[in-house]
């Protein structure tokens, strides 16, 4: 995981990389729309990618909620799954919350993650719902 390094930054710093990631992994990857995924909060969002070098292999936004912090849009390239990047991003936005002082990260996971994000201490939350055609689940972990 050394060769990796994970950074904290802006839409308006890093547009280019975050769009390309978020169009392979959702709008090509699972067919989300580009209405659904450009949905207007990017602007106002802490952004995290994780990259060597130039190039940048993953991503995930957060949202502040006031006393929460809202993760979401966690993506890693095809290519670059199974290497711990989403593991990376979560604990990252995990330190962010609590640096923030923030009482809760919330989320809504795809319903095939609950099972990673429960390994965070996250708690899912409600009955499953349908965004973008996926089914996803409300989850919350307390600070």
């Amino acid at each position: 995981m050394a060769e990796f390094s994970v950074f904290e930054t802006s839409w308006k710093e890093n547009e280019t990389a975050l769009r390309k990631i978020r169009q392979a992994v959702f709008i090509v990857g699972q067919n989300v729309s580009e209405e659904e995924e450009w949905d207007g909060l990017d602007e106002q969002a802490r952004h995290l990618l994780i990259g060597k070098g130039n190039k940048m292999f993953a991503c995930a936004r957060i949202v502040d909620e006031g006393d929460a912090l809202h993760l979401g849009r966690v993506a890693v390239l095809e290519l670059w799954r199974g290497q711990g990047l989403g593991k990376l991003l979560v604990t990252t936005a995990i330190k962010i919350a609590m640096m923030h002082e923030c009482k809760f990260l919330v989320l809504d996971a795809q319903s095939y993650a609950l099972e990673f994000y429960t390994s965070f201490g996250f708690q899912a939350e409600g009955a499953e719902f349908m965004d973008a055609g996926i089914p996803h689940r409300h989850m919350r972990l307390v600070l």
